[in-house]
């Protein structure tokens, strides 16, 4: 079978269109992560992260990886400073967490706002809604729009 240069094209871009996981999710584990300019300590700090800061990987270099954030900014961190589990940041100034997945639900009574920027581990999803914890596994719902996943 024969093909032209034109379908031989057309499906490499089906291919990277259905499969682009060239990218892969990770998470700062550490309680504190510079992120750099460069692939090297000696490059400028351009953004302190704390744990479970998600972030989309874009390429690696040695033991540093680049990544992009919330806000799309891009950044070089150490290998070792992230992992793969699934966390998400507020991507709004301000915004509610509640005790189930809806907005009948109550305000959580300790911790019912949390500002931009602020980061938990995933749980799980429920339709337009995510179950989120703290280091202390306290439990937080959100919806969904309001946060950044990775």
């Amino acid at each position: 079978m024969k093909f032209s240069k034109w379908s031989l094209f057309s499906f490499s871009i089906s291919l990277f269109l259905l499969f682009p996981t060239f990218s892969q999710s990770l998470c700062t584990q550490s309680e504190k992560t510079h992120l750099r300019a460069g692939p090297a300590i000696t490059y400028p700090i351009t953004w302190t992260v704390y744990k479970h800061m998600p972030f989309r990987k874009l390429d690696e270099e040695g033991v540093w990886i680049y990544v992009k954030d919330v806000d799309g900014d891009h950044h070089w961190v150490n290998r070792e400073d992230v992992d793969d589990h699934q966390c998400a940041v507020i991507k709004v100034e301000e915004a509610n967490l509640r005790t189930g997945p809806g907005n009948r639900y109550k305000l959580v009574s300790f911790f019912p706002k949390a500002d931009k920027y602020t980061t938990f581990e995933v749980v799980r999803t429920q339709g337009r809604w995510a179950l989120l914890k703290d280091d202390d596994n306290d439990p937080y719902w959100i919806y969904r729009s309001l946060i950044w996943i990775q």
